[in-house]
């Protein structure tokens, strides 16, 4: 999940004025709830993503001829200049 705060959130972690995009985040857990208004609402548990990290998904999988197997998904966070590069004229900032 991308993560982007605007100016009027919780003045720890808001900035001052504008928005401000704070990076990738992972959803480690979620749940509803019912809302100052009386509604149901839906909370997250996010943690960051670190640039350039890597994450490492085990599964075990059972195959037709019953013989059970491991399998590993590696995913890896880059960076890609290029693109980051081709959007500035639209977001007016600097990479």
């Amino acid at each position: 999940m991308r993560l982007v705060r605007g100016y009027q959130g919780n003045p720890t972690h808001s900035p001052n004025e504008g928005y401000r995009y704070d990076g990738l985040f992972r959803v480690e857990r979620y749940w509803s709830a019912i809302g100052n208004e009386g509604f149901k609402i839906y909370r997250f548990y996010l943690s960051k993503i670190l640039q350039g990290s890597s994450e490492r998904v085990y599964q075990t999988v059972t195959l037709q001829s019953g013989r059970r197997e491991r399998r590993t998904v590696i995913t890896q966070v880059t960076r890609v200049v290029t693109v980051l590069r081709s959007l500035r004229p639209l977001c007016n900032v600097t990479v």
